[in-house]
């Protein structure tokens, strides 16, 4: 009698060794992303989240408020700015904290796919493999890199434990995972509105696995659509008014801007598919320069292609296809160009949440397939995901600095004027001016008729100390905009350089006319009366500057010599002290008390100030000069000069043209 075999399968190693698992999702991500842990903060909207961004740079009670009460930049996102203001007050603005924090979200989100994947897949290697598909696409390097794209990795970890905590909800009716679903939700929203998306994707869950037929619940789901209405209310107050004055500067029809929304959408198909040529931003074609290509006409023609797979797919064995599709259609739909206008076609950002969907039905795909084959497509997979790693590894290069951003940029777009702008911009910051100038004038080549760039370059001639050269570039951007307030204040600041002070005062008056609270504006008409000889008037246009910034202390030291000048002594005596008390790293308020006692004949005084200045800053050049004009004064001419040569030494100029004149010998 023949044996039959044992026909017991042997229980996976991926099953035996679950650590495997959390191993393979985690060490090609920290290989991808353990890079930017060296990256620096860009000049692309990191400035204005995290390094300029005073609403997180302090952590306090009355911040946290202000936080959680505020829009910033048309969005309510207040849970993200929470996460800057924690990390700031840790380290700073030191970018490394920023990275790491982005990369664990991201390694969090794709535990959170595969922990979702596994409620419908049985086998951890289907799982794992869709879980790495979706972490490991170059499209996932933007949201990850960029540590201004906190709010995408946030909002979808909070938006995976919410659809997890649904799943439970929905196999075991507890309604404490019904709970959890809606709290994590509110969590959600807090960090993007795009939270609002959970909405859809719950429906698709529903009718997906859990509805008979397609009567799919409803009444479960109001309290999640309320919450989604809540958001979108919310976010559209926030954008109001932003909508309402926004204009479609493109000069594209209606017809036009039809193929550019269809082109946006199939864009996000065609990079999902073959994710090459990637770039941190897609322009718009200007349309006189360059018009809609022959790809926008044709992107019709894909979209019906789309709603065709969709039909044949809803009612056929191949399910999870119409179900994926659904899903990445849904993620993408927010991000679609419905409105005309802007700069910019898509963004890979945006792909970041709809792709969980592709990933889950990748894996019931799979696991449907019959055992050989089975094998045969998970093998052609992890040979895709050995590709993506190499293209994710080479993408997360570009967002080393701005500079490297921008290069990568102009070259899959070469004609884009803003690029220039802000490649210039990377080099101003690190005082490469000459290719600043270079850039700048690129992007002047390419669209004259753009302010920025010319305002640009006369900020460059300021800090070259060349004003007479920021004139005309200052002028030509006001010229282009009118209403570019920070190009007036600055075209006065070029003429104040000159000593052309009506015409400095004409610029600031003409920035207040446009901002009438722009301290920078009121400060600086003040400077121009001081120097103009007008000191009264001149301290009462510092204070209203000052009323508005109560911790510049710089400004509150210019109105004491204002003051001073005005004969209000005691005044100036009194600003003084409150700079000293509050900024004692300021070595001019310690000398302006030296010059204001020996002003009125207190010699003592005067030398005393003197030397309080020299012991707390030794290598202030005006302190050692000023101590030598009472000695000078005081017929002591030896020390005098003693004194001057150590002034000279230090570079201070007075010191040195009074020993080349040989005025003290």
């Amino acid at each position: 009698m023949r044996k039959t075999k044992n026909t017991i399968a042997p229980v996976s190693i991926w099953e035996k060794y679950t650590w495997l698992s959390w191993v393979a999702i985690m060490l090609p991500l920290l290989l991808i992303y353990g890079q930017t842990l060296s990256f620096e903060f860009t000049n692309w909207d990191d400035d204005e989240y995290v390094t300029q961004n005073k609403l997180i740079q302090s952590l306090s009670v009355d911040s946290v408020k202000l936080i959680f009460s505020e829009f910033y930049y048309l969005m309510y996102i207040p849970l993200t700015l929470f996460t800057y203001a924690l990390e700031y007050y840790w380290v700073g603005e030191n970018p490394a904290l920023f990275h790491a924090s982005n990369v664990a979200l991201h390694i969090a989100n794709t535990v959170g796919v595969f922990i979702l994947i596994r409620h419908f897949v049985s086998d951890t290697r289907i799982s794992v493999l869709a879980a790495l598909i979706f972490s490991l696409h170059p499209l996932r390097v933007e949201s990850v890199a960029w540590i201004s794209e906190r709010k995408d990795v946030l909002f979808v970890f909070f938006l995976l434990i919410a659809l997890i905590q649904w799943v439970h909800w929905k196999k075991e009716n507890k309604y404490s995972y019904y709970i959890g679903s809606v709290f994590f939700l509110i969590l959600s929203a807090l960090s993007k509105a795009t939270a609002v998306l959970f909405v859809p994707f719950i429906f698709i869950l529903d009718a997906w696995f859990f509805a008979k037929g397609w009567k799919i619940a409803v009444k479960e789901k109001i309290p999640f659509v309320l919450l989604a209405l809540l958001t979108g209310f919310v976010q559209m107050k926030g954008i109001q008014g932003a909508v309402e004055n926004q204009s479609d500067a493109s000069g594209y029809g209606l017809f036009e801007n039809f193929l550019i929304l269809t082109y946006s959408f199939v864009f996000y198909w065609i990079k999902l598919i073959v994710p090459w040529g990637l770039s941190a931003y897609y322009p718009l074609p200007d349309k006189v320069q360059q018009g809609l290509h022959w790809g926008y006409y044709l992107s019709p023609v894909f979209v019906v292609g789309v709603l065709y797979a969709l039909w044949k797919s809803w009612n056929s064995q191949f399910r999870w296809v119409f179900f994926g599709i659904l899903w990445y259609c849904a993620g993408v739909f927010l991000f679609l160009k419905l409105r005309p206008g802007g700069f910019f076609i898509a963004g890979d950002r945006y792909t970041y949440a709809a792709s969980i969907g592709i990933s889950l039905a990748l894996a019931i795909g799979i696991e449907k397939l019959e055992t050989q084959l089975k094998q045969k497509i998970l093998m052609f997979f992890v040979g895709v995901l050995g590709v993506y790693t190499l293209m994710s590894w080479q993408q997360t290069k570009i967002w080393k600095d701005s500079t490297a951003l921008f290069q990568s940029v102009l070259k899959h777009s070469p004609d884009f004027y803003m690029a220039y702008v802000n490649l210039g911009t990377a080099y101003e910051q690190k005082k490469n001016y000459t290719e600043a100038l270079n850039a700048y004038r690129e992007a002047i080549r390419l669209k004259p008729a753009y302010d920025q760039p010319w305002y640009n370059i006369g900020n460059v001639m300021l800090a070259l100390d060349k004003p007479q050269e920021a004139i005309e570039p200052f002028k030509n951007a006001v010229l282009v905009n009118p209403q570019f307030t920070k190009a007036w204040n600055n075209l006065g600041s070029a003429w104040f350089k000159m000593n052309r002070f009506d015409s400095a005062i004409y610029c600031y008056q003409n920035a207040l006319k446009l901002e009438p609270g722009y301290r920078s504006a009121q400060s600086n008409i003040g400077q121009a009366l001081l120097m103009s000889g007008n000191p009264l008037e001149a301290y009462q246009w510092m204070k209203r500057a000052a009323d508005a910034e109560p911790m510049d202390f710089v400004l509150r030291l210019q109105m004491g010599e204002a003051a001073e000048k005005s004969g209000q002594d005691s005044l100036a005596k009194s600003l003084y002290q409150a700079v000293i008390q509050n900024a004692p790293q300021l070595p001019e308020a310690y000398l302006a008390m030296a010059g204001l006692y020996l002003k009125s004949g207190n010699v003592e005084e005067t030398l005393r100030w003197c030397d309080i200045t020299l012991q707390k800053f030794p290598t202030y050049g005006p302190a050692w000069f000023n101590k030598g004009v009472v000695y000078y004064q005081q017929g002591k001419i030896s020390e005098a000069k003693a004194l001057f040569e150590e002034s000279a030494k230090l570079g201070h100029p007075q010191a040195i043209a009074v020993l080349q004149q040989g005025l003290v010998k």
